[in-house]
């Protein structure tokens, strides 16, 4: 980060802080499914760290933007659970992400 950060670049670190630091290291050998999640994690982050959507659709491919706003229209509990259950596929090498939001909808089966 600058010595004088401006906005964006501060949400940025925001949103950032939030995801694993690292690939798994059973990444480094095999098959990481996970990682189908970091694009569309991390424009979630940003708008929920705040990010205005002009610096989101800048910073990110239009899919993960358009999948993010999706996400942010769900209930705040829902959101919690898509991210929770995406950032866990995004430390590990066991477990797939779930992106789609319709499944975190209520009454949606999980």
């Amino acid at each position: 980060m600058s010595s004088a950060p401006e906005r964006p670049e501060v949400v940025a670190a925001l949103a950032l802080s939030a995801l694993p630091p690292d690939v798994p290291s059973c990444a480094r050998y095999g098959p990481w499914p996970g990682s189908a999640a970091s694009g569309p994690v991390m424009a979630w982050a940003l708008f929920a760290a705040g990010a205005r959507p002009d610096d989101v659709a800048a910073a990110r491919p239009e899919e993960e933007v358009r999948l993010a706003r999706e996400v942010r229209e769900l209930p705040p509990a829902a959101q919690r659970r898509w991210f929770g259950d995406n950032v866990t596929a995004l430390s590990r090498c066991d477990r797939r992400p779930e992106l789609r939001p319709e499944r975190y909808r209520a009454g949606a089966p999980r």
